[in-house]
């Protein structure tokens, strides 16, 4: 018995050995990510109004500049600070469906669990990387890639390659990473609005370098360039300015994405555990002085991580890149007090993450032999109420929740309009916010009146809501399935209610 014990022990100490390796650290980093993203593709709110908008850059040749999908007031300029990502993700499931908005997503996310196992090989140097703590850091930010594509998958990338490119300048002194980032800067800005948190992690870096003594002037000129990206946008460089000022001073109390990580206890703990074991290293190195960039960088990632749900993502990527030498300091620490109660722990995880591996790696198996994998989740939008409409060509202006909107326009213009859609900042005033949501409040005064002023030919309902009384004189259930229901103003050609429309499997062919 004791020889079998004896040789699982020893089993276990170079396997240890085998995960210290950086090959098989970033392998095991992409098996968990694939596995974590790939059987997850639940439909993003956004993503069809994205589509729409590549759709339009197709058939024009050009960027709109004023919203044709939305009948409520709008801004009179439609900046839309992602029109590119648009492009692509049209590009994308016009030839390839699902399928190819799926793997583009997983394609993204290893690119940059690439960059960053490498970014922090050269933060890191000397120190060997801590594939525990990595996965503590990457796991944080799974939830930003559980969905399908989103535009903010880019800036994860992008920020990467940012990092990467400073680090290696400051390590290495090599200067032709950090050249590259004014042109990155032009894609970045044209796919996501996260370029704006991209600037400021720049010129923190380039002011902190020089309390270091570093020549940092090469870093002036490429954040100046980089700064001047919005001058590429269609939108030139005042108003795409003046749109991202009044878009980042926004108020967003409706949507999740934009609370503070309190309001989020899994990923509050999560984070506060990370703060905790940094901060131990941190104390411990006591090298403040010749690392201000690093604490500098970030003590502002977590900032902005706390401060706001949707930036969590980017504040893990910052830690996990400069925080693996100072995780480092605890376990070596937790070595010299706790030598055997450290040692049988780090057996049992190596065990447990040779058998979590293993499951992966089936998992993956499965899933690549299933065509449902390659499909998104649609179950939460009104697929069967929209085809309905679509199939009776009924034209109007249909009255939608903020997280239907989008799916809606997709799927109905131009022979149907919508009220709203999660294009928020871009398209719609508060006023137009404040209108919609009155207006859904069916039975109440303030709906009444909301209802007058926008007007709407049809309204999309939960299958459960019930059409108020004073309501029934003028409009009338004139479709119904499980999910949804929509109304319609009473006439004598009015449809009759039905609950037999058949969803159409092709999601990505417009009517425009």
């Amino acid at each position: 018995m004791n020889t079998f014990v004896l040789k699982i022990g020893s089993l276990c100490d170079r396997l240890r050995v085998t995960f210290t390796r950086p090959s098989v650290t970033l392998a095991t980093l992409l098996i968990l990510a694939i596995t974590a993203t790939l059987p997850r593709s639940p439909a993003d709110p956004d993503l069809f109004a994205r589509v729409a908008m590549g759709r339009l850059v197709q058939t024009t040749g050009r960027v709109p500049m004023v919203d044709p999908f939305a009948f409520s007031p709008t801004l009179p300029i439609w900046v839309d600070h992602e029109w590119l990502s648009g492009v692509v993700f049209w590009s994308i499931a016009s030839r390839w469906g699902d399928g190819g908005l799926i793997l583009l997503k997983v394609a993204l996310i290893c690119l940059t669990t690439i960059l960053i196992v490498r970014t922090t090989r050269v933060a890191a140097s000397g120190t060997a990387l801590n594939l525990f703590f990595l996965v503590i850091c990457l796991g944080q930010g799974v939830y930003a890639w559980g969905s399908t594509i989103r535009c903010q998958t880019f800036t994860y990338l992008f920020l990467a390659y940012q990092l990467f490119a400073l680090i290696t300048h400051r390590e290495r002194g090599t200067l032709r990473y950090v050249l590259t980032l004014p042109l990155l800067s032009i894609a970045w800005v044209n796919l996501h609005g996260g370029y704006a948190l991209g600037m400021t992690f720049l010129w923190l870096w380039t002011l902190l370098s020089f309390t270091e003594g570093k020549r940092s002037w090469p870093l002036v000129g490429v954040a100046t360039l980089s700064s001047a990206a919005p001058f590429f946008t269609p939108y030139g460089f005042i108003t795409f300015l003046q749109y991202l000022l009044h878009a980042l001073a926004m108020q967003r109390p409706s949507i999740a994405e934009w609370d503070p990580l309190w309001q989020h206890p899994p990923l509050f703990a999560g984070v506060l555990l990370l703060i905790g074991a940094i901060g131990y290293g941190v104390t411990r190195a006591r090298d403040y002085r010749h690392n201000v960039v690093p604490l500098g960088m970030m003590l502002y990632g977590l900032y902005c991580g706390i401060t706001h749900l949707r930036f969590v993502t980017a504040s893990v990527l910052v830690c996990a890149v400069f925080g693996c030498r100072y995780f480092n300091l605890l376990v070596d620490d937790a070595r010299r007090v706790f030598p055997l109660r450290l040692l049988r722990f780090e057996r049992v995880l190596v065990l447990t993450g040779v058998f979590v591996v293993v499951m992966c790696l089936v998992t993956i198996a499965r899933s690549s032999t299933r065509l449902a994998t390659f499909s998104l989740d649609y179950s939460q939008y009104p697929v069967a109420a929209i085809q309905w409409l679509r199939d009776k060509g009924i034209e109007g202006r249909l009255l939608v929740d903020f997280n239907n909107g989008s799916f809606a326009l997709w799927r109905l213009y131009p022979r149907m309009t919508i009220s709203m859609d999660g294009r928020y900042e871009e398209v719609y005033s508060a006023e137009s916010e404040r209108l919609n949501s009155e207006a859904l409040q069916l039975g109440t005064p303030e709906s009444e009146r909301a209802l007058e002023i926008l007007r709407p030919t049809h309204i999309l309902i939960s299958a459960h809501s019930d059409v108020p009384q004073d309501m029934s004189t003028s409009w009338s259930l004139i479709y119904k399935d499980q999910q949804y229901g929509i109304l319609g103003h009473l006439s004598p050609t009015a449809p009759t209610p039905s609950n037999d429309a058949a969803p159409n499997k092709d999601m990505w062919s417009p009517l425009f």
